[in-house]
């Protein structure tokens, strides 16, 4: 599957092949490690996990974006906060909700528009998979936030701040604390389905 998006700029699934050329863009975005040469190969073998490739038109690995499926109370784990905060804006008993857990862009190919191409491919396919409600939690640096734009111009809604959502991660070398990760984060999410949809 892969797919248009503008001015040549394809979007495509990770394949095997990808691996270390992905490895290598997350770590020089969003901190070494987060997501190893390990790591993307296991996502690569997980029911509902999307991980699609932006590829600009000469076939460069232009960014990325990582999502799937769960519950509520999977996803409040992640983002460490209580689940009745996230239930306030996801109807139902036990809805599916989306998690968009990682998008990055290089900064070769920033200002352009790309990260909401990719943000909504993703959201298009969340509603494919019947998810109700997405949520992303985004790193904040000090008061910057980097997805901050990206969020709030697909419609995404502030929901709340979220802390040492990355603090046990071992082997994740965060840019801005030189070492483990104590950066905050911001919840945003969105309804995809029901009533409240935009």
């Amino acid at each position: 599957m892969e797919q248009n998006v503008t001015d040549g700029f394809t979007i495509r699934p990770l394949a095997e092949a990808d691996l270390d050329t992905v490895a290598a863009l997350s770590g020089a975005c969003v901190g070494e490690n987060l997501y190893s040469k390990e790591r993307l190969a296991a996502i690569l073998k997980r029911p509902g996990h999307r991980f699609l490739l932006l590829l600009s038109p000469s076939g460069e690995l232009a960014g990325y974006i990582y999502f799937y499926t769960t519950d509520l109370e999977e996803m409040a784990r992640f983002a460490r906060l209580p689940v009745e905060t996230l239930r306030t804006v996801a109807a139902g008993p036990h809805p599916v909700v989306g998690n968009i857990q990682s998008l990055a862009v290089s900064p070769a190919f920033r200002s352009r528009g790309l990260s909401l191409r990719l943000m909504q491919t993703c959201m298009d396919e969340l509603v494919r998979l019947s998810a109700v409600t997405v949520f992303g939690v985004a790193w904040k640096i000090g008061e910057h936030i980097p997805a901050g734009p990206s969020a709030l111009g697909m419609g995404m809604r502030y929901l709340t701040d979220a802390h040492g959502v990355w603090a046990d991660d071992e082997s994740l070398y965060c840019p801005v604390c030189k070492g483990r990760c104590h950066c905050d984060a911001v919840v945003y999410y969105k309804t995809l389905q029901g009533d409240d949809a935009t």
